[in-house]
């Protein structure tokens, strides 16, 4: 296989604007376009998680941050100290605004409200983060809905996300995997 010079990356939500991030950090000399068939505005009103080491350059303080995070599941315990790379949860429209600038910055082209027969397949190498619902393709993606639950007292340690592997997913029991994110 010859050098990749060229990528496409079809679906603009977290995870393919953190993919190209990361290939830009990797290589800033590749050539990176970006398809996505929403339109640019609005982004989501929702809160995204994930372990930063210190690529965003986000303009505004994250919501939270974590310096140990516990995994769990019904035979498993391991914690780690993630002080390093916290896992930090920041606003949606804060990471899209800030990491769409700084792609751009980068020369990463976008195409918005582009359709499957639009999609241009002349790169070197091409990478679905896209979610459609009705096809088994995309190769990276998640979705979770989030629960704001307080209580009277502290119950958890403050400084410790919690994820839990709880079981596998059926349709009488949905949820398999369990965060707990105290704030």
């Amino acid at each position: 296989m010859g050098t990749i010079k060229t990528v496409c990356i079809r679906g603009a939500g977290l995870a393919g604007l953190s993919l190209a991030m990361e290939l830009i950090a990797a290589d800033p000399r590749l050539s990176i376009s970006v398809f996505d068939i929403r339109p640019r505005l609005p982004h989501p009103k929702r809160t995204f998680c994930f372990f930063n080491k210190g690529i965003y350059t986000l303009p505004r303080i994250p919501l939270h941050s974590w310096g140990k995070v516990t995994f769990k599941s019904s035979n498993f315990e391991r914690s780690l100290d993630v002080s390093d790379t916290p896992y930090t949860m920041i606003k949606g429209d804060v990471f899209f605004d800030e990491v769409l600038r700084q792609l751009e910055a980068h020369g990463v082209s976008f195409h918005w409200d582009c359709t499957e027969d639009k999609l241009d397949t002349s790169f070197d190498c091409l990478i679905d983060a896209s979610f459609r619902a009705d096809t088994a393709r995309s190769s990276m993606w998640q979705s979770f809905a989030g629960v704001w639950v307080s209580t009277d007292q502290a119950i958890f340690e403050p400084n410790t996300a919690i994820l839990m592997d709880l079981q596998e997913s059926t349709v009488e029991a949905p949820v398999s995997f369990l965060y707990i994110l105290p704030t």
